[in-house]
């Protein structure tokens, strides 16, 4: 399981020679969020205050079977953790990628609402400080329904993507998706996207240096949220 102490053994690695170490961050893709993106750095909305993100499942995902038709995510020796590593890691470099600022402190909540029997937890709540900025991320497997949102709130507006549509408040405008965020897991149409980042990498260490940090500030929140969660909720300072 990948722990704080394997990122100065992974930079040594990528500052030893012409190397490339790249993460697939392939949720950055999904066009609803290409979108988001573009509408953040358009000004559209000021700098950025909030993010709300929220993922709802009803149960967790089938993963391949594997050796003895296990579930990866339900085994922490194998995932490291229940719903905050199935779906924190993806939220975790969006929302630093859309706030623009490296997170300085986290809270997290881990429970097991529904699955009571799992090693892992169903539901996972942290809440993130960042310089002049903030977030809050749900995630749970004990859900109703299947659904995936999030509001970015700016000095001068809001965006509320709501799964398959962005709504602005300072316009007014809603931009509708062919295709939701929640309807699939593997979403094999963005990974075009991610050919072209891998090979990039391979030639442009800025490039390259960029999916390591956002790789770096996945985990440290990741490992930062399971910390907090084992101390009752505390702050844990993030340490780069």
């Amino acid at each position: 399981v990948l722990q704080e102490n394997h990122l100065a053994e992974i930079s040594r690695y990528l500052n030893s020679g012409p190397k490339s170490v790249y993460t697939v961050h392939n949720w950055k893709f999904a066009p609803i969020f290409l979108k988001t993106v573009e509408l953040i750095q358009s000004g559209l909305i000021g700098s950025i205050e909030h993010v709300r993100y929220e993922v709802l499942r009803t149960g967790p995902s089938v993963a391949v079977a594997g050796k003895n038709n296990v579930n990866w995510r339900l085994q922490p020796e194998l995932s490291g953790g229940g719903i905050l590593v199935d779906h924190g890691w993806h939220a975790f470099y969006n929302i630093c990628g859309w706030i623009g600022k490296k997170p300085l402190r986290a809270r997290a909540t881990l429970e097991n609402r529904k699955f009571t029997e799992l090693a892992v937890e169903d539901t996972a709540t942290v809440t993130i400080d960042y310089d002049r900025a903030s977030a809050e991320v749900f995630f749970t497997w004990a859900a109703a329904e299947r659904k995936n949102k999030a509001v970015v709130t700016g000095s001068r507006g809001q965006l509320q993507i709501l799964d398959d549509v962005i709504k602005c408040s300072v316009d007014n405008s809603e931009i509708k998706f062919s295709e939701a965020l929640s309807k699939g897991s593997h979403h094999p149409e963005w990974y075009s996207f991610i050919v072209e980042d891998f090979i990039r990498s391979m030639s442009d260490k800025e490039f390259r240096d960029n999916n390591f940090k956002e790789a770096s500030e996945s985990l440290m929140l990741t490992t930062g949220a399971q910390r907090s969660g084992q101390t009752g909720g505390a702050a844990v300072e993030l340490k780069f």
